[in-house]
């Protein structure tokens, strides 16, 4: 018996997913398209010779299927991961990550290993600023999965190393043994002097220390992360076991006079901890710490949590090209940028509003920009683009609407882009009726796995592609 498999069948999602039992592990990636080296086979196979003990590394790509042969052991997570996607999911089932699919006729090759494509993959979720807990945009799933909690690490190390020129003294409640009384005297250390005479007496009071309960939380998980406790990482580079505990270990030299807290306590009063507005930049790290000494993941989209063996982080492709557009478009030197979470409907108001309750859905374009009396109206179209047909009436007419309900009052001259991954000529149109608008249509190239690995390649893609975009929109180069 055989389970075959179709990843993102419509093109139109890529994430993660770490499934797992008591027999055996998985760990699958559903890369881009735009990421398949030449060559690349769609049909897969997967049998009991592609596993390193019982951890499987599965690399697919948007559209490609794969027929899970053997062992039973992988067969069946498999199975049960399908089974808890059908019973749970809201969605249709189109927009899962993976789904059941039927055995196509042709050759199937047996996978190949994977390399990079997990960590390319978070690598370019986190340039995105899509890994926070309050992303609506990023899909997950609640768990206990040792496949996952290498990233959590990773994003506790990073928002603490952020704030560390921001770490504030504070006051923090202390009980200690004093020969003279300060703060609160305890009474029955009180009742021990009158009838031993002792000298010293327990006092509780407030001390102004930098070991706050805030950083003493926080230094608990930094000690679990660099105790190396249930951390097994499969990934290399940054999220690496050794790496991993090495930050830990530096970060908490640096906070060596903070004093933990037990784990106990920590997941006792972090919960219940209000922070002033002056230790509001730390309620990030905070959150991450409370998961990492839980053992349970933060995750996007969803308050409640529960434990399970499987786990998928993934987003519709669409959403992810928008924020990289969006990423583009900040470098382009405009007066003002605004994504679509930014903008009001002050801007950009909603072509039918409903006489009775006036509640109308977001009609809102990718990305606003102003410069000077110019209006930029943004959209990014992840689809192939055929030069000669696009863009398709569909999108021409979405943004004929953008043209005319987005406003700005200092703006007389509308233009609107669509801009498509890839390559391809700039194509121009003017609007029908008044020619007061023009619409571009635009290529640029979808970030490969080499222009995410460290801060300064990101930043060469983006001024790449911002340079690229400018020039084919007669806009001066970048700084």
């Amino acid at each position: 018996m055989s389970i075959t498999v179709s990843a993102s069948p419509r093109g139109a999602r890529v994430g993660i997913v770490a499934t797992g039992n008591a027999d055996a592990q998985a760990l699958i990636t559903v890369a881009p398209k735009m990421w398949r080296p030449p060559g690349t086979p769609r049909l897969q196979t997967v049998g009991p010779d592609d596993s390193v003990g019982r951890h499987f590394d599965i690399a697919l790509y948007e559209t490609d299927r794969i027929q899970v042969d053997e062992p039973r052991a992988l067969e069946s997570i498999v199975e049960n991961y399908l089974c808890q996607t059908i019973s749970n999911s809201d969605n249709e089932p189109a927009e899962g990550l993976l789904q059941p699919s039927v055995n196509l006729p042709g050759e199937y090759t047996p996978t190949s290993a994977n390399k990079s494509n997990t960590t390319d993959l978070l690598r370019l979720f986190d340039k995105l600023d899509l890994l926070r807990p309050d992303d609506a945009e990023l899909d997950a799933t609640t768990l206990r999965s040792p496949l996952h909690r290498p990233l959590v690490y990773r994003r506790l190390l990073d928002e603490v190393s952020r704030r560390l020129n921001n770490a504030r003294r504070g006051y923090r409640e202390v009980s200690r043994v004093h020969s003279t009384i300060r703060g609160r005297a305890d009474p029955r250390s009180i009742n021990l002097h009158l009838q031993t005479g002792s000298p010293h007496v327990l006092c509780h009071y407030s001390e102004l220390t930098e070991s706050t309960t805030l950083l003493g939380i926080i230094c608990s998980a930094l000690d679990f992360i660099a105790d190396g406790l249930a951390l097994n990482s499969p990934f290399d580079g940054n999220l690496s076991t050794s790496r991993l505990r090495h930050d830990a270990i530096g970060l908490r030299r640096i906070l060596s006079e903070v004093t933990s807290v037990s784990i106990r306590a920590a997941l006792h009063e972090g919960p219940r901890l209000r922070l002033n507005r002056l230790d509001q930049q730390w309620s990030q790290a905070l959150s991450i710490a409370l998961a990492v000494l839980s053992q349970v993941e933060l995750v996007s989209s969803q308050v409640s949590t529960h434990h399970t063996e499987t786990f998928e982080l993934s987003i519709r492709t669409d959403k992810l090209w928008e924020r990289i557009i969006e990423h583009v478009a900040l470098k382009l030197g405009f007066d003002l940028t605004l994504n679509q979470r930014q903008i009001n409907r002050t801007l950009v108001v909603d072509p039918w509003i409903d006489v009775v309750d006036q509640s109308n859905p977001r009609t809102y374009p990718d990305v606003l920009a102003v410069d000077g009396d110019q209006l930029w109206i943004i959209d990014a179209k992840y689809k192939q683009r055929d030069v000669a047909s696009s863009p398709s009436r569909d999108d021409q007419y979405q943004l004929f609407a953008y043209s005319h309900l987005a406003s700005h009052p200092h703006c007389t001259t509308t233009l609107a882009v669509l801009i498509y991954p890839g390559l391809g000529e700039m194509r121009t149109w003017t609007r029908g009726g008044d020619d007061d608008a023009t619409l571009y249509a635009c290529s640029i190239p979808f970030p490969q796995p080499q222009d995410v690995r460290n801060a300064g390649d990101w930043e060469q893609y983006l001024c790449r592609s911002a340079n690229l975009l400018g020039t084919q929109l007669n806009r001066p180069s970048p700084q």
